[in-house]
């Protein structure tokens, strides 16, 4: 019958162990190899009966394993005095045997089993030895070598269809791509790549080349897309240039779209998203391209773009592990827009079909189980919790909250005989665990009032009584008791919705019991807006409820008043902070106040608290406020502090020489210049403006700046920095109303430079252009002057 094979790999060594069967009776072959010869031996006898053998190794191997134990034999390793000792402890019969080597390799086949041996097998059995058993043999025998080289026939080793010798180089790149493949699929990406490296350098003309660079290539991206990036494009490049029609091109077009979107080159990895998708329709690979750009688009906020790309990739793909990833996209993504029917709709789908891959990241499907929870989609984030139970371990540090909140959830929809087995179950687990307390109240409270009827009975008549009694105290008690069994359920809208009722409440003493179960609803449900970062949520609660959450959740209201441009109560939240006793608290609040006052445009407050930030950044050198510069940049430009503005921008040259965002201010410096009539600070203004952007090729004011800076040299008569300057607008992509100007200009300060040759040609190439301008003209006017 077929043998079921299991490989360990040690360095040099490998342990094969196959199993059969042989007349009903289960064997085992232990296979031990090595590329040098080793001893291996009985070590241990008991009886007559062979307890341990051992294998003595001179050289210990790289990758150790750890124990095996099989039907048949407990495999284990000692390493002393820098030798490798493998260990074989049979559990029932055994038998060792060398194998000899091939006779091309040793023709003389010796009598007696060698000592040492390359290959060497150990027979695990029940009754009798397999296939060989035990043959008769006469005590008085001869024994010596037989020597085959006498019997050797000629060889000339394969042929091809035409009886010539085939020679065949052993370059084993076949071994080399398949050791690559296991170490890549084993996780093992450094070793992958290091492998394939070497296997291309090896074996340049292989068949598996285009394999070996693409594994360098999986294997760069695996272990660090944006670290091994420059790697990445270069190796991607050359493999999409001399491979074009390889199967396996669209998998480097996705790497090579996704590294390019990692590092924020958005247009380059839009061009290899485009090429994929348009170029191989209908392949796995375009499909993951299609969900990777719309990643890309999702961060960029173009929502309803990423939505379309995500629908096409889940209805199109054939690969269920890309539909799986598909509707899980537009799952987490409707969960992050506050669609949760949405969401719901496409995480079933993914259940329903595929459940391992949601499961895979163990982690990430317990938040969803949460997030399906606070929204009170109870039935999936209870089935997600309860496969979750099957496939972790009890040491997982999830495991023991991922069992109680079964139990609330099976308590909060309502169903609580499931809610009492499942508390039931955590307290025989965890009897003094983290939410032990809780779960005996929990259990007590459903032996006592807790199962459906007796709740639903008591609501019920609760119902009766706050409609019969109207406003009379029995009402007023009735809706107390009902809030606080509510609360008990965790049916925290139900209490929400009751708010008017309460405020009703004439009695104290009961307004105040139904005021504290709203205020910890509130409580609860402010929390857990915090914990899902919804803004929304937790602002509701605040205003709606006049509710304050106290100063340790000023950080989070900062930013969620700033998000939703309520800048008022995120300047309260701020202004709080100003004379925390807390340096680096100080600065981190006054640079975020400096900020607001910016937004708001307000540049005379933003001056007073931009000083008192200055001052306490003198006092801290560590301290950071990352808006400090450009805020500080606006500010003294809307104050018309023109000096310390001029000043300031050098600061920033200095710091940001690469930053774009000092072209703006470099052109409100230009325009300070103009109204002043300085000259030369509008040309130095300029010239720094026109060399950031050729620095970062990007000209947001283009070609205004270098028209700019042409003019002001005419009229400082220097002709030549103005050539130069025109000369370099050579790289900017002009408008066909502006190259008429710009070509122009070159011709005519050529002619003043005395390079009538370079001006001809400039004016020629002016008029070739197809629109008619008063630029174009005189151009044709300067040549007829020639």
């Amino acid at each position: 019958m077929p043998l079921i094979l299991f490989t360990t790999a040690l360095h040099a060594l490998t342990i094969d162990i196959k199993r059969g069967m042989e007349s009903g009776s289960a064997y085992t072959i232990l296979d031990l190899k090595d590329n040098i010869s080793f001893k291996c031996y009985p070590y241990k006898i008991v009886e007559g009966h062979i307890k341990e053998y051992q294998c003595t190794l001179p050289l210990v191997p790289k990758d150790l394993f750890s124990i095996v134990k099989t039907d048949f034999f407990k495999i284990s390793y000692e390493v002393k005095n820098s030798r490798f000792i493998l260990k074989i402890a049979p559990t029932k019969k055994s038998r060792l045997f060398p194998l000899p080597p091939v006779i091309y390799e040793n023709s003389v086949i010796k009598p007696d089993f060698p000592e040492t041996s390359k290959h060497w097998i150990i027979v695990g059995f029940e009754k009798s030895l397999p296939f060989l058993g035990k043959k008769k043999y006469f005590v008085e025998h001869l024994s010596f070598p037989i020597d085959w080289r006498d019997f050797a026939l000629p060889s000339i080793g394969a042929v091809d269809l035409n009886g010539d010798p085939v020679f065949i180089k052993n370059n084993r790149d076949v071994e080399r791509f398949i050791a690559i493949k296991e170490a890549f699929a084993a996780g093992k990406y450094s070793k992958a790549y290091d492998m394939a490296k070497e296997a291309r350098e090896i074996h340049p003309k292989s068949i598996f080349e285009t394999d070996f660079l693409r594994y360098e290539i999986k294997a760069l991206a695996a272990m660090d897309m944006k670290e091994n990036a420059d790697k990445i494009i270069e190796l991607g490049k050359q493999f999409i240039k001399h491979y074009t029609s390889d199967e396996y091109l669209p998998e480097v077009l996705l790497i090579l779209a996704r590294v390019h979107s990692a590092m924020g080159f958005i247009s380059d990895a839009s061009y290899f998203f485009d090429r994929l998708i348009h170029e191989h329709p209908g392949t796995k690979y375009a499909n993951l391209g299609r969900i990777y750009l719309a990643d890309q688009l999702y961060m960029s906020s173009k929502m309803k773009d990423a939505i379309n790309l995500y629908l096409e990739a889940l209805y199109d793909a054939k690969d269920l592990e890309v539909a799986s990833l598909a509707a899980y996209k537009l799952a987490i993504r409707y969960l992050d827009q506050g669609k949760t029917d949405k969401a719901v709709f496409y995480l079933k789908k993914l259940w329903d079909k595929n459940p391992e891959f949601l499961l895979k990241d163990i982690e990430d499907a317990h938040l969803i189980a949460q997030q399906l929870a606070s929204r009170n989609r109870y039935k999936l984030a209870i089935e997600i919790n309860r496969a979750l139970l099957k496939k972790i371990k009890k040491l997982n540090t999830i495991y023991e909250e991922t069992l109680y909140e079964i139990a609330e959830w099976y308590n909060a929809s309502g169903d609580f005989k499931k809610a009492l087995k499942w508390y039931e179950r955590y307290l025989k687990e965890y009897p003094f665990g983290r939410f032990s307390d809780d779960a005996k109240e929990k259990v007590d409270a459903l032996f006592v009032d807790g199962n459906d009827v007796n709740i639903t009975e008591a609501l019920k008549k609760y119902d009766e009584l706050i409609k019969s009694y109207s406003d009379e105290s029995i009402a007023q008690k009735a809706l107390v008791a009902k809030l606080k069994i509510l609360f008990k359920l965790k049916r925290y809208d139900e209490i929400l919705k009751l708010k008017p009722d309460i405020d009703n409440i004439k009695d104290e003493k009961l307004k105040e019991e139904a005021l504290k179960v709203l205020k910890n609803v509130v409580d609860i449900k402010f929390k857990e807006a915090v914990k899902l970062n919804s803004c929304e949520d937790a602002l509701y609660q605040i205003d709606t409820y006049n509710f304050d959450p106290g100063n340790s959740y000023d950080n989070f209201l900062f930013s969620c008043f700033n998000e939703y441009a309520k800048y008022d109560k995120a300047l309260e939240v701020a202004k709080k902070h100003l004379q925390d006793k807390n340096i680096d608290q100080r600065v981190l609040w006054l640079c975020r106040t400096v900020h607001l006052l910016r937004k708001r445009e307000n540049a005379i407050e933003a001056y007073k608290a931009l000083q008192d930030l200055d001052a306490l950044l003198s006092i801290n050198k560590n301290a950071v406020c990352k808006t400090h510069d450009w805020d500080k940049a606006w500010i003294l430009y809307n104050m018309e502090r023109y000096s310390d503005y001029f000043v300031w921008i050098k600061k920033l040259l200095e710091k940001y020489p690469t930053d774009i965002r000092l072209t703006e201010y470099l052109r409100k410096g230009v325009e300070i210049a103009q109204k002043s009539g300085d000259k030369i600070q509008q040309l130095w203004m300029l010239e720094k403006l026109i060399n950031l952007q050729n620095r970062v090729k990007v000209y947001p004011y283009s070609p205004w700046a270098e028209f700019e800076a042409i003019k002001l040299y005419k009229t400082l008569n220097k002709p030549k920095k103005a050539l130069k300057i025109a000369q370099s607008m050579s790289e900017i992509s002009l408008g066909q109303k502006q190259k008429p100007r710009w070509l122009y200009q070159l011709g005519d300060l050529y002619m003043q430079t005395g390079n009538s040759k370079k001006a001809k040609e400039a004016f020629k190439e002016c008029i070739k252009i197809n629109i008619n301008t008063p630029w174009k003209e005189l151009c044709k006017d300067a040549l007829s002057l020639e």
